[in-house]
């Protein structure tokens, strides 16, 4: 009987279409949670469909476990129980609750997960979620051949990490409900993969495969493989292409997974024997890439400083000519400015010049306002003196014309009268 709430964890080494499948699960109804990995060009353009929580919480356990996601040493004995492990559960234990809480179905993809799976068990009991697991099987030599193009690894260094991510999450994982997925199939026929999916592990899908057919064929684009595998002729004695071969058994057939458990044995008494050779020149490596690293850094810090050193010469030079500009521009503005002080100075003399002028011009305005004035007063007293001597003239002068008047006059009437006498004389007669 299937539990009430389920977990899909998607385990598969790197470059072997774990997002591809992630995806699928995703538009199949199963959560993802609420941060997801970026896409990155030319990477995984699709996008990686990892829980970036879930990653960062890998990558530090990693880190304080001394490993790294490419590391092909063992992990450390007894890492379950290390503090650093113990971190990793409570941070778990977070984000089950902060992003899955409510899901009944749910997925979580991350390559780590194959060799990190022991300490989700323990949480996933705690909370009573039910584990399904999904491999997605692509062959080492795909794999290979995707890492050296992106990252440069060698395809030796890429099947031992292949090795040891199938191996250690096949023996983590033993016990659970699990099942095989080739990449190669999900690519041609994913809605086949996906009702074999849910009859193998007991899961019914939220969304009807029907209704998103056309986002998860334009989502798994055939095209976009760049690395096909193609199978050898007769049978490889190497241990990676045996791993592969009871991987691809255990598709169809559950003694496959014996078959896998045998082979992962083989390897572990292997790195076993050799895992401490391993890890010493893994310590050795690491010290060179340090060093290399070290001395990188110095050069580039060398580098660095020397273009800065040339940049302050250039800033320096540039500043020097600034200075010789600004230099210029205030001697031009020193001669501006005695030409205008000069300027000013002449114009200043010019107006005291043109003031005394003016006060000279007023004085003598007013020296001839004041004989203006004299003559005014004595024109009116010459004016005065002749009106008295006109009028003294015109009296004197009436009085003789009547004298002369009263001469005339008198002649006349002496005349008169004469004739007069002789008329009334004559007239007597």
């Amino acid at each position: 009987m299937s539990e009430a709430r389920q977990a899909i964890l998607v385990l598969g080494m790197h470059r072997s279409g774990t997002s591809a499948l992630t995806r699928v699960l995703n538009l199949l109804g199963a959560e993802l949670g609420s941060r997801l990995m970026p896409a990155v060009s030319g990477n995984n353009e699709n996008g990686f469909w990892e829980n970036q929580d879930a990653v960062d919480i890998h990558e530090t356990l990693l880190t304080d476990l001394g490993r790294n996601w490419h590391d092909i040493r063992e992990m450390p004995a007894g890492w379950t129980s290390s503090e650093a492990a113990a971190r990793a559960r409570a941070a778990i234990r977070r984000l089950i609750s902060s992003d899955f809480a409510a899901a009944p179905l749910w997925a979580l993809k991350d390559p780590r997960l194959c060799r990190l799976m022991p300490l989700w068990l323990d949480v996933l009991a705690e909370f009573g979620i039910g584990a399904r697991f999904v491999f997605v099987l692509r062959s080492p030599d795909e794999v290979a051949a995707s890492l050296q193009a992106r990252d440069g690894w060698s395809h030796a260094m890429s099947r031992l990490l292949w090795l040891q991510h199938m191996r250690e999450a096949e023996e983590a994982t033993r016990g659970h409900s699990r099942c095989v997925v080739h990449f190669d199939e999900l690519i041609e026929d994913w809605n086949t993969v996906a009702g074999r999916i849910a009859r193998e592990l007991d899961v019914a899908w939220p969304v009807d495969p029907a209704s998103v057919a056309a986002q998860i064929a334009t989502f798994i684009d055939p095209g976009a493989r760049h690395h096909a595998y193609v199978p050898p002729l007769q049978a490889s004695d190497e241990l990676p292409e045996q791993m592969y071969a009871a991987y691809a058994r255990a598709r169809s057939d559950a003694s496959g997974w014996d078959d896998v458990a045998r082979l992962g044995a083989v390897y572990a008494h292997g790195a076993a024997t050799f895992g401490p050779c391993v890890s010493e020149l893994t310590s050795q490596a690491r010290a060179a890439d340090e060093l290399r690293h070290y001395f990188e850094v110095l050069h580039t810090t060398e580098l660095e400083q020397l273009q800065q050193a040339r940049q302050s010469l250039a800033v320096q030079d540039g500043l020097a000519a600034v200075n010789a500009a600004l230099g210029e521009i205030a001697a031009q503005q020193e001669r501006r400015d005695a030409e205008a002080r000069d300027s000013r100075a002449q114009l200043l003399q010019q107006q005291q010049g043109f003031a005394e002028l003016v006060g000279t011009l007023q004085e003598r305005l007013a020296a001839l306002a004041a004989d203006q004035a004299q003559w005014q007063q004595e024109q009116a007293q010459r004016d005065a003196s002749i009106r008295r001597g006109l009028e003294e003239s015109g009296k004197q002068i009436d009085v003789q014309v009547l004298g002369d008047a009263v001469d005339a006059l008198a002649q006349q009437i002496a005349a008169h009268d004469a004739r007069g006498f002789w008329r009334r004389w004559w007239g007597g007669r």
